[in-house]
């Protein structure tokens, strides 16, 4: 694990407040529209067959579970999930890590990320369906 995800995150301060300007450190935000045109070219490197825009914003506007992992508080999107609330459970539809920060552990913390919220939410369950040929989920 290299620095950027072996560090603790938390979420992001409100970073319109100038004492919250320089914070340095990777945090949690919900993943907003306002994200979207810096996520997609993660989804693009990322997958052969990746999530459009119109398949976010769908997601979003069905009231999904969705987080970015930031390097800080208005930085680099290192990773983001996607997740379906259902009766006691929790359908994981899309987890990814930028290309940068692969193999650093930042998975790991959008994992945690959402085990957090399902508990949060009381779900006994968190589905996870990986297409065959994704050998590294």
């Amino acid at each position: 694990m290299n620095k950027h995800c072996a560090k603790a995150f938390s979420l992001c301060p409100d970073y319109s407040d100038p004492a919250h300007a320089s914070l340095q450190q990777p945090c949690m935000v919900p993943l907003a529209t306002d994200l979207l045109e810096k996520v997609a070219p993660i989804e693009q490197a990322c997958y052969s067959h990746p999530w459009t825009y119109g398949n976010f914003m769908d997601a979003l506007n069905a009231g999904y579970h969705a987080m970015a992992l930031l390097t800080h508080a208005k930085g680099d999107i290192m990773g983001y999930y996607v997740a379906m609330k259902g009766v006691e459970e929790a359908h994981l539809l899309n987890l990814t890590v930028a290309p940068a920060y692969q193999q650093q552990g930042c998975a790991r913390m959008l994992l945690e990320t959402l085990r957090l919220w399902t508990v949060s939410q009381q779900l006994t369950w968190l589905w996870l369906e990986v297409r065959q040929g994704n050998t590294r989920a």
